[in-house]
């Protein structure tokens, strides 16, 4: 089975914790497409995702991550040529992260980023038939992958910010 999860976080904000302590939380809102491949049958939607992270800021260029993440629950319609009634399938993506993010401040309160860690993640794959309310397949996964992205962001103030992400 092959799964894709990409995540395009549309707001990002930061408020610190404990500011002296170089410690923040974030909220993540987004959207995440989701793909899965099995025996040649390939599924492909898209849903909200919403999501925590906490950083703790090494200094002005480096932090370490730690984040949660719920990339929604997407759905893909489908006919199959000789059977009559529709097919859907339902992906729900979940991960926990764990990485570094990379800071190069720019002018203006823009700064630009790049993440990669390791992530902890779980899937699962609903089938159902038009005909029947209960899924005709199921299919669930887990595993940890290395996930990477990029980002920019504007700092509102000292305490928040807006920031937009694209991790794979």
């Amino acid at each position: 089975m092959k799964k894709t999860t990409l995540a395009t976080l549309l707001a990002i904000a930061s408020t610190p914790a404990l500011a002296e302590n170089n410690f923040s939380a974030e909220i993540m809102l987004g959207s995440a497409t989701q793909t899965s491949e099995i025996s040649n049958a390939y599924s492909e939607g898209d849903d909200v995702s919403l999501g925590l992270r906490a950083a703790y800021q090494i200094n002005e260029n480096v932090a370490f991550e730690l984040a949660y993440q719920n990339f929604g629950d997407a759905e893909h319609t489908y006919h199959i040529a000789g059977i009559s009634g529709d097919f859907t399938d339902k992906m729900a993506t979940t991960s926990v992260t764990f990485g570094v993010k990379g800071i190069i401040p720019l002018q203006n309160n823009i700064s630009l980023n790049a993440r990669l860690g390791l992530a902890k993640w779980d899937y699962e794959l609903k089938a159902f038939h038009s005909s029947t309310p209960h899924p005709i397949f199921k299919a669930d996964d887990s595993g940890n992958d290395f996930y990477y992205g990029i980002g920019m962001q504007y700092d509102l103030s000292e305490s928040a910010f807006l920031g937009m992400e694209y991790s794979i």
